[in-house]
């Protein structure tokens, strides 16, 4: 596998990170994080979708 298309894949522990100190933990996520949540996500889905293409 391609590094340039592996290692944006390592940018998702960052949103798994804030997901389960959410569940887990009950932290509340603040907008930002949200939204720079949404962007790692929707970046992964672009570098992912554009590989395969």
């Amino acid at each position: 596998m391609d590094l340039s298309l592996a290692y944006p894949f390592v940018a998702l522990g960052f949103v798994l990170v804030l997901l389960l100190s959410w569940l887990w933990l009950g932290e509340v996520p603040n907008l930002p994080q949200i939204v720079g949540s949404l962007l790692v996500v929707s970046g992964v889905l672009l570098v992912a979708a554009g590989r395969t293409a």
